[in-house]
């Protein structure tokens, strides 16, 4: 195996080698476009340009990316290839890494294009390419610029990128209302941990909603997680039924969220 050398024509074409030679020259020079394209719309910008296998296609309008939005778009050559169109996937299975073209292909030889980033993100690759399809270094939050931006706020840990979100429980009245609820608007599967926090109505002391004492023998009280919210409440007889906590005027405390990106 070597590098192989892509002859130039002679200065002015003049056998048919001379002309196959620009073919491969030209051929060569597309081949440095496939780099994974990001998008942003449902359209593929006009003046972009995509080699799918051995044919060059350059979009003279914007052109739609038809069918249901999504991270991935799939190119499919027309039948005699004279054009091609860009339309959305909902995954990448069967695609895979094809170094010929210098992109991302189905066994049809249809070309994908996604943000790798991304990709590895939500699973559906474990590792991006470089131009020559070796893998590149992992993308990491400290050493991928395009990788912070899009997990910005969050923190991976064991390849999963949590969040937190947090609420204000508002005026509650704990001596006299036993349960409220706070709409959480996440997706319930991806919710890790809620912390719940009370502060008294001097605002001086705070503690856990589900704090217990062995030596009074309370308990401050419990939550529990649907779909749409999460319900809080205080114990009978328990630790935040109590004239310490029954001010209206003052926010009640915090419920903190860690959640799944």
């Amino acid at each position: 195996m070597a590098l192989n050398r892509v002859d130039p024509p002679q200065a002015l074409p003049v056998t048919t080698a001379d002309y196959q030679a620009q073919n491969n020259l030209t051929q060569a020079s597309f081949l440095t476009l496939n780099e994974t394209i990001e998008f942003e719309t449902t359209s593929i910008f006009k003046g972009t340009v995509l080699q799918v296998g051995g044919t060059v296609y350059l979009a003279d309008a914007d052109t739609t990316i038809t069918g249901t939005a999504s991270n991935y778009v799939k190119i499919t050559p027309a039948a005699g290839g004279a054009t091609a169109a860009a339309s959305f996937v909902a995954n990448l299975t069967g695609v895979t890494w094809n170094s010929t073209y210098n992109g991302y292909y189905d066994g049809s030889g249809n070309l994908y294009i996604f943000d790798e980033a991304l990709a590895i993100k939500n699973g559906a690759l474990t590792v991006a390419k470089t131009k020559d399809g070796r893998n590149k270094q992992p993308l990491t939050p400290t050493s991928d610029v395009q990788f912070n931006n899009m997990i910005a706020n969050s923190v991976k840990t064991d390849n999963t990128f949590l969040k937190t979100k947090t609420f204000n429980l508002g005026f509650w009245n704990m001596n006299t209302t036993r349960t409220i609820a706070i709409t959480h608007g996440l997706t319930l599967n991806k919710i890790r941990s809620v912390d719940i926090l009370i502060q008294t109505d001097t605002q001086t002391v705070v503690t856990p909603l589900t704090i217990y004492s062995d030596a009074a023998g309370v308990h401050g009280g419990f939550y529990s997680i649907q779909s749409g919210g999460i319900s809080l409440t205080r114990a009978d007889n328990g630790y935040y039924d109590s004239i310490q906590y029954e001010s209206t005027l003052i926010n009640r405390g915090w419920m903190i969220i860690t959640y799944e990106v």
